[in-house]
């Protein structure tokens, strides 16, 4: 369909446009409408469904243009491209919000199989919310025409090799590539040339074929072509006979390598350079000659046409009208029956050097046309580059000067029967800034129905570093600009140009890879056409997505198996606001370049579910994922990033892995991994986030930097690992929340901020290992339900906020540090482990450490809380270094162990006011250092020492202003107090319980039971070092007391004294006895008197 359609009004109309094949030539459909745009439907309805009938093929051509916009007020229309099988879309789409309100509209470019799309959409709202396009093939791959498919390296580069230098130096040979290398120097033979066949899919060098009379200078490889499967060599300066530069062509199998033919001139001549350039027509061979001296007209030039397979001279081509170095048969190309050649330097029109072709019968060698170059310039070059297309012949004029530039080439075509000019096609950038010419049309070659134009002296880039261009033939509108991918100065990028299917050869002949001058090649795709196989993945060019999110415009771009990027996406809107960019894919999302939305949201979502409308036959088999390369920046900016890899719910292929990504900065980022085989996210990049991160996968997370402004970082794996121990976690005050079924393994952790973030570990099975972690009052709580947890590599500090840590097994901690202006509590429970610490600090916070089965130890540590309690039980040892929580007043310490022993530095809970209590209970012995709970200006602090065996300590202080604190001690053993310090009486004391009101009672249980005494004055085995005082009462050394004594308040129990002691130490003598000699009667004792008996012998017993 062509021309105009107008359905606008009040609000735009409805257009469809519907059939098997459905195309638009220079159309232009207009369903706007003031309040509202109206709905266009291209060859079917939304994805394809509803009533209307679905084109197979749909095609959009440039000049067509759809507009459905609400021009004041109202939402944009609705406009649908589809095509069961392809899309073809080069056209414009506009369907703005209207002016004053109202949302873009939604347009959908789809093509089931296949999308082309080069054009451009605008869906966006100037007081709205912007509208969307929906982009919807099989396979999508976003690049651009910089994006080769394969580079072909020079295999064995030296300098000045120009590997593919023209004339004709790259065929394609079925789907391989043939690369001439006439400077090459193979077997150390300068200049004398080599032919390398590539692979054209992967690039792999399959042969290397070189002269079988290799010469210096040869140029074997200057011109080559394909002879079906076989290949055709030149070798122009190849020596036949002995004849210096006649030149020869040579025929090889493309297989083997075997050399099948030789072809030379019929009349060989010194300099004739025979088979500059050769190509193949039909099961025939053309070569050019361009320097033979014709009907004796020196370089007037001349042409052969041989049989390919017997070698048999069948026609010679002379020029009809030989000059002086008309150089005839120097571009030379064939179709049919009919043979063209070129002579660059014919006088064409009385203009020196202008150019010619001409077209000869290949049966009878007669003259059909003369081609002159419309537009005859000196030295144009016309003829420069030969090419068909049907009953097309295209030729290019490398030095055809335009109205505005001198030297910048054209390309023309002509109707091949009649000689009729059909097109001309100027240089789309006809600069000379350089003073140096572009050169466009230096070589030229049919692409389908298209034509490639090589421009090596173009400065994209970089001076002469060259580009190409894709022209349509029957438009001359140009379809493709294919820059260098490496511009460099001279690189001549584009000075010869092949095809290889829908794909196109660039040589870039003085590319310095390898070594200088020595040269690559590239195959680049191109634009498919109407009927192309839609079984190709859609490439869509970045700038093309970029035109439309740079509007506002949001994208969504979906495959129903796999999506790539392989070029930067990089939205640049106006205000900031660019469009939102969806990418939705079938299978898996590859992100190998980076993508800027300009705060526009991103969303990547693979292993889609067929609800969804993923095409259950499209989707290819193999595990899903969303892999973002190495090094590749994905940037929302305020925009939220979200990252889901679903379950494919519904589709016969639905596995999955992973998810890999990158750097990412964005407002939000969200990250979930619900693949059905349990795959995991693997951040290999920086994360910058606004707000919140969020991950969640049922495999392992493993991230680097994360950072955010106030938001959470969340990260679960339900069924294995994280690991964080790559990058720090900061939050700014956001809190940081890891759960997992497996081990927790992080570098630091910091939520520190004007917040006070959380931050929460857990781990269900598996063990947690931190460094450093950082609040700002903020608590922290590590929970590992059946392992250790492990923060002895980095220390715990939240300014105020709580920390607890349970662990099933051992708990392992460098550093805990509470302190700030809240009281933040520290509680560390092991159920069967061992809990292990450093220092220990809060400020009036309580610590408490429970070891439920095993031991407690922070012996590498001090335990300071400033006022806070402090609490220690374990079911075995207890091992400290100082344990002090003085404050304004003492927080009261408790150590227990059930089965264990007690070993600690000081223990101090002096107070300013009140001293705190001190509790130390084991079952075995008790070992401490200075024991300080005194008081200043109130009570003295209380201390309780009760294990069953030993007790050592340096000296206990339990002084108080008004009241001093009691002292009790039990033990079955011995108790010691090695050492003393000045009491309030000024006493060397041991024990001090002094009140200004009145001393605290001191109560001292031993074990001596009155074999070993206490000394008072001798601690060597049990006593006191110095005086046991309450200030009104003293025992002061020395004295010893076996048995119980007391002093006031003061008492030191063991056992009681024997009543009326007797002195054992000498036998005394047998007493003399009267003899009884009368009977002693029964006396009947009154059971009263039986049971007082049987008291006090009990009480005696059990005394002693």
């Amino acid at each position: 369909a062509s021309g105009t359609v107008d359905v606008a009004g009040e609000v735009g109309g409805s257009v469809n446009v519907l059939g098997e094949r459905v195309g638009l030539f220079d159309a232009k459909i207009e369903a706007s409408g003031i309040d509202g745009g109206g709905n266009v439907r291209i060859g079917g309805d939304y994805q394809g469904v509803g009533n209307v009938p679905n084109a197979s093929y749909t095609f959009v051509s440039e000049d067509s243009v759809i507009t459905a916009d609400a021009i004041d007020s109202g939402d944009g229309g609705e406009v649908i491209v589809w095509g069961d099988q392809v899309t073809q879309f080069y056209g414009s789409i506009s369907a703005r919000g209207g002016s004053e309100a109202g949302d873009g509209g939604l347009v959908e470019v789809s093509g089931k199989e296949l999308l082309i799309f080069t054009g451009s959409v605008d869906a966006g709202a100037s007081n709205g919310q912007p509208g969307t396009l929906l982009l919807d093939p099989e396979n999508l791959t976003i690049s651009d025409a910089n994006a080769p498919l394969v580079t072909f390296l020079n295999p064995d580069p030296t300098v000045n090799d120009f590997f593919g230098v023209n004339f004709s130096t790259i065929a394609a040979v079925g789907t391989n590539v043939l690369i001439g290398v006439s400077g090459d120097d193979p077997g150390g033979i300068r200049n004398a040339g080599a032919a390398y066949l590539f692979d054209g899919e992967t690039g792999e060098l399959l042969r290397t074929f070189v002269s079988p009379n290799p010469g210096e200078g040869n140029g074997f490889g200057r011109s080559v072509a394909a002879f079906g499967n076989n290949v055709l060599i030149g070798a122009f300066r190849d020596d036949p006979g002995g004849i210096t530069d006649a030149g020869a062509v040579y025929l090889f199998d493309s297989s083997t390598g075997e050399l099948l033919q030789t072809f030379t001139s019929p009349n060989p001549a010194v300099n004739d350079v025979f088979g500059l350039p050769v190509v193949a027509v039909g099961k025939n061979v053309l070569v050019g000659a361009r320097l033979v001296d014709s009907g004796g007209v020196r370089n007037a030039g001349a042409a052969y046409l041989f049989d390919g397979n017997t070698g048999e001279l069948l026609q010679t081509f002379n020029n009809p009208d030989p000059g002086i170095n008309d150089q005839f048969g120097s571009s030379v190309a064939g179709v049919g029956s009919t043979i063209f050649v070129a002579a660059i330097l014919d006088d064409s029109g009385g203009i020196t050097d202008s150019g010619a072709v001409y077209s000869f019968d290949s049966s009878t060698g007669e003259l059909l046309q003369t081609f002159n170059n419309p537009d005859p310039g000196v030295l144009d070059g016309f003829g420069t580059s030969l090419t068909t297309i049907g009953t097309k012949l295209i030729l290019g004029a490398v030095a055809d000067d335009t109205a505005t530039a001198i030297d910048v080439g054209a390309v023309y075509l002509f109707d091949t029967n009649t000689g009729e000019l059909l097109q001309t096609i100027n240089n789309p950038n006809p600069e000379v800034s350089d003073g140096r010419p572009s050169r466009f049309g230096s070589d030229i070659t049919a692409v389908g129905n298209n034509v490639l134009v090589g421009a090596w002296g173009d400065d994209t880039g970089a001076v002469d570093s060259g580009i190409a261009y894709l022209f349509d033939t029957s438009t001359g509108k140009l379809l493709q600009t294919i820059n260098n991918p490496n511009p460099t100065v001279e690189d001549l990028f584009g000075n010869v140009v092949a095809a290889i299917g829908t794909n196109v050869v660039v040589s870039s002949p003085f590319d310095d890879t390898g070594a200088e001058n020595a040269g690559v090649a590239y195959l680049f795709p191109t634009s498919f056409r109407f009927n192309d196989n839609p079984s190709q993945t859609s490439v869509i060019d970045t700038s093309t997505i970029t035109n439309i999110t740079n509007t506002g415009t949001d994208v969504v771009m979906q495959a129903n198996s796999d999506l790539t990027v392989d070029r930067a996406i990089i939205t640049n809107n106006p205000t900031g606001e660019g469009g939102a960019i969806t990418f939705q894919a079938g299978r898996s999302i590859l992100i190998n370049a980076d993508i800027t939305t300009d705060n526009g949201n991103l969303n990547l979502i693979a292993n889609e579910s067929l609800t969804n409308g993923v095409v259950n036959a499209e989707r290819n088999p193999g595990n899903a994922i969303i892999s973002v390369a190495p090094g590749v920046t994905i940037n929302s900016g305020t925009g939220d990033t979200t990252v889901i890899l679903g379950t494919g719910e519904g589709l016969t292929n639905n596995s999955s892995g992973d998810i890999t990504l990158g750097n990412l900065i964005a407002g939000n980022v969200e990250v979930q991994n619900n693949g059905a085989n349990g795959g995991g996210i693997n951040i290999n990049g920086a994360i910058a986030a606004d707000g919140q991160v969020t991950m969640l996968s049922s495999g392992s997370i493993s991230t680097r930097d994360i950072t955010t402004n106030t938001g959470e970082v969340s990260l679960t794996s339900q069924n294995a690992t994280i690991n964080t121990s790559n990058g720090i976690i900061t939050t700014n005050g956001g809190q940081i929340n890891f759960t997992a079924n497996s081990d927790i393994t992080t570098n630091s952790l910091d939520s520190s901020g004007i917040n006070s973030g959380n931050i929460t570990i857990t781990s269900q099975t598996g063990s947690i290992s931190t460094r450093d972690i950082t609040t700002n009052a903020g608590e922290v709580s590590l929970t590992s339900q059946n392992a250790t947890i492990d923060t002895s590599n980095g220390a715990i500090t939240t300014n105020g906020g709580r920390i607890n840590f349970a662990a099933n097994s051992d708990i392992t901690t460098n550093s805990l540090d509470s302190s700030g202006i809240n009281s933040g509590n520290i509680t560390l429970t092991s159920q069967i482990g061992n809990i292990f610490t450093g220092d220990i600090t809060t400020n009036a916070g309580e610590v408490s450490l429970t070891s439920q089965n095993a031991t407690i130890d922070t012996s590498n540590g001090i335990i300071t809380t400033n006022g806070g309690r402090i609490n220690f039980a374990a079911n075995s040892d207890i091992t400290t270094n100082s344990i002090d929580s003085s404050g304004i007043n003492g927080g009261n310490i408790t150590l227990t162990s059930q089965t264990g022993k007690i070993t600690t530095g000081n223990l101090t809970s002096l107070g300013e006011i009140n001293g705190g209590n001190i509790l130390v209970e084991a079952s075995t012995q008790i070992t401490a250092e200075q024991i300080n709970s005194s008081g200043n200006s109130g009570r003295g602090g209380n201390v309780t020492l009760d294990p069953s065996g030993d007790i050592q300590v340096s000296w206990i202080n339990t002084q108080g202003g008004t009241l001093g604190g009691n002292v009790d001690i039990t033990t079955a053993s011995s108790f010691r107090v090695t050492d003393t310090f000045t009491a309030a009486n000024g006493l060397a004391a041991s024990i001090s319980t002094i009140g200004n009101n009145g001393g605290g009672s001191i109560i001292i249980h031993h074990g001596g039971n009155g074999l070993i005494p206490f000394d008072v004055g001798n601690a060597t085995i049990n006593g006191t070092a110095g005086a046991i005082t309450s200030g009104e009462f003293t025992i002061a050394p020395f004295q010893s007391f076996p048995f119980t004594y007391t002093e006031g308040n003061i008492q030191i129990i063991s056992i009681e004294q024997p009543i009326n002691p007797v002195d054992i130490s000498e036998p005394q003598q047998q007493p003399s006895l009267t003899p009884i000699t009368q009977q002693i009667p029964n006396l009947d004792v009154d059971i009263a008197v039986e049971e007082v008996e049987g008291y006090f012998t009990n009480d005696f017993q059990n005394h002693w």
